[in-house]
């Protein structure tokens, strides 16, 4: 609990500055990214839960290749 209290105070100084945090709304992504080993806190936000994740250069870099994975792999069809 601690640790997540002081996420939302370094959240809170770096809202109107750079953002040290990187936002995601799609479960399966950030679970993908999890599993890569990047650690994410979760926030229900009006309904909408989000998914914050560290801003790195490494977790970009991941975030990256995922969606190249995806799009190149993943299904085509929207059934």
């Amino acid at each position: 609990m601690l640790e997540v209290m002081r996420f939302i105070m370094e959240n809170k100084k770096d809202s109107q500055a750079n953002k040290k945090y990187y936002e995601i709304r799609k479960r399966y992504l950030a679970e993908a990214l999890s599993f890569l080993g990047f650690r994410y806190f979760k926030f229900t936000n009006d309904g909408n839960i989000i998914y914050n994740f560290k801003d790195t250069e490494n977790f970009r870099s991941a975030l990256t290749q995922l969606n190249i994975l995806k799009s190149t792999y993943g299904r085509k069809d929207t059934d």
